[in-house]
């Protein structure tokens, strides 16, 4: 059997794959890099497509964005509706083009990555090899073992990083400390060209408490329409699911325009919404992007959050890898790090994926954003994921949301009604 050495096994070449199998390469490591995927062009269908401001400076660093704007990525932001009427950046903040995140579809993104990775020199990539097994040694974990077209190879290395995804088989071979959250919405995910977004390219997000909406502008004038309904709710796609969703977002407050849209296929229907945090309990193995953390599709923030944690693992690791040490004591500053950096947008987006209703300081902020835009530059730049929550809820921040949400007017109720029928 085939038997190789490297400085760090990465599984999976999506996006957090490739990010991490990058940086190391130019820190000076040898990297394998492992997909199943044979074909350099493969993408994952099932996304938001989403990148949010504050992976911005990841994709810099990775020297992305200009492969990106050629492919015609759409630099986004968002503008979110509640019943107290449309929350948008003041202009003061993120108003030059260095700030600003991207929209581009998962299959024009994938193949930039995939190749990106592979042109750079210390990168050794295994396409079409799916690992079967982990290789262990005195208790830790010291490589993979794979299948290369039917012959199976051994690769050994001080770490394995796991890329592979929500369904990661890295994180099933292991020994891993598992939190999973369940999520109380349907997902309909659909693909339209010709949509005239009233917003121009800025991203729309209805929150209708609790069912949720959004139109999310990409390349080639294709926009992803999504409907986030409860499962309670009577507001579900059926038989003819273009016609439902064309209905339930005429409805909605300066809607965009499909009239003349075309649908691309049918809407990818996701019925079970799971959420998840993986923290793998042996040595020698680490979980980056989807594979270590899952989050609610609704809040677009997978994409970001799997180059950031490629970055914050191989910033934590590179230097001991480097100098053949033991790379596990940055493994665990990688993990309070992650920790520390979105443990508080995880709880909000586990708890209000219950299906909720807003509470009353939820209640209080978005009304607040509508009248003051420094709250609605606070909210938008908690919601790109560009400050935490202890740095939102200042003292100063708090005081302006109390006096300009308190007794902030609502939308008729008329409107309201003609969404959600039941939630006057």
């Amino acid at each position: 059997m085939e038997s190789r050495t490297h400085d760090v096994i990465i599984v999976g070449a999506s996006a957090a794959g490739c990010a991490a199998a990058i940086m190391y390469a130019r820190a000076g490591l040898h990297v394998a890099l492992f997909e199943r995927r044979k074909n350099i062009d493969a993408s994952k269908n099932f996304c938001t497509h989403f990148i949010q401001s504050s992976a911005k400076p990841t994709l810099d660093r990775l020297g992305l964005t200009h492969a990106l704007e050629e492919e015609g990525a759409v630099r986004n932001s968002v503008r979110m509706w509640t019943r107290w009427g449309w929350i948008r950046e003041s202009g003061k903040r993120h108003a030059d083009e260095a700030a600003c995140g991207y929209s581009i579809r998962r299959k024009r993104l994938d193949p930039i990555l995939r190749e990106a990775a592979l042109s750079t020199p210390g990168v050794e990539a295994w396409l079409g090899c799916p690992v079967k097994a982990l290789l262990r040694k005195a208790g830790r974990i010291t490589g993979v073992r794979a299948d290369e077209c039917g012959v199976p190879v051994e690769a050994r290395a001080p770490l394995v990083v796991g890329a592979d995804g929500m369904n990661s088989r890295v994180a099933q071979f292991t020994e891993v400390d598992a939190r999973v959250y369940p999520n109380n919405r349907i997902g309909y995910f659909s693909y339209y060209r010709g949509v005239v977004m009233k917003t121009g390219t800025e991203s729309q997000m209805w929150f209708l408490d609790p069912d949720c909406a959004y139109a999310f502008p990409n390349e080639d004038d294709i926009t992803v329409l999504a409907w986030l309904p409860t499962r309670d709710s009577p507001l579900h796609l059926g038989e003819r699911p273009d016609h439902d969703l064309r209905q339930i977002f005429s409805r909605l407050p300066d809607a965009p325009d499909l009239s003349a849209a075309q649908p691309l296929g049918k809407p990818i229907v996701a019925k079970r919404l799971v959420s998840h945090n993986r923290t793998p309990l042996e040595d020698g193995v680490a979980l980056i992007g989807d594979a270590g953390m899952v989050t609610d599709p609704l809040w677009g923030s997978g994409l970001s959050f799997a180059f950031q944690s490629a970055e914050w693992l191989v910033d934590a690791t590179r230097v001991a890898l480097k100098k053949g040490l033991d790379p596990m004591p940055g493994v665990m500053a990688y993990r309070q790090h992650h920790g520390d950096r979105l443990s508080g947008y995880e709880h909000h987006m586990v708890d209000y994926a219950q299906g909720r209703r807003f509470k009353l300081l939820e209640r209080l902020f978005y009304a607040a954003a509508t009248r003051d835009p420094v709250v609605a530059d606070s909210l938008l730049a908690y919601g790109a994921r560009n400050i935490t929550k202890r740095e939102l809820f200042t003292p100063d921040l708090f005081f302006r949301i109390l006096r300009a949400g308190i007794g902030a007017p609502t939308v008729s109720g008329d409107l309201m009604n003609g969404i959600t029928s039941r939630r006057s």
